[in-house]
């Protein structure tokens, strides 16, 4: 517990929770939601939309689940939200936008997931082991 009376899995969450808000808040991501929002305003499937991401997001974790695969639900969660932010590249450009999406997640990542001011070395060990090189890396 810590000295407000909360248990360390409850501060674990709201942690976690913090971090997918950063990026759901962080403004390049909300600039690339909207660019996608633009291109496929004519698009009458599948926009590459938060419905869509969290869509991503639950059947991810429902295999994650179903199949065991020992995987965090928050780099679940990140993955999905991130995975299509360059899908409006691919309609100017014809790039894969898997491709695209897979080069500007982690300017996000290091900016509102892992912000400076919050890199101590307790902060790094709560992170899933896959983001915990972000922690370490300059910005």
């Amino acid at each position: 517990m810590d000295i407000t009376g909360k248990d360390d899995a409850v501060i674990m969450e709201q942690k976690k929770t913090e971090r997918i808000n950063r990026i759901l808040t962080h403004p390049s991501y909300i600039e690339y939601v909207s660019q996608n929002a633009e291109k496929e305003q004519d698009r009458v499937f599948c926009h590459h939309d938060m419905g869509h991401f969290l869509d991503v997001a639950r059947l991810a974790e429902i295999l994650n689940l179903t199949e065991a695969y020992g995987q965090d639900a928050e780099l679940i969660y990140a993955a999905a939200l991130l995975h299509d932010i360059g899908r409006h590249i691919q309609y100017e450009t014809g790039e894969d936008h898997a491709l695209v999406s897979a080069r500007m997640a982690p300017a996000i990542l290091k900016t509102a997931v892992l912000c400076r001011k919050k890199r101590s070395r307790s902060y790094r060990r709560s992170l899933p082991t896959d983001w915990q090189r972000y922690a370490t890396e300059k910005i």
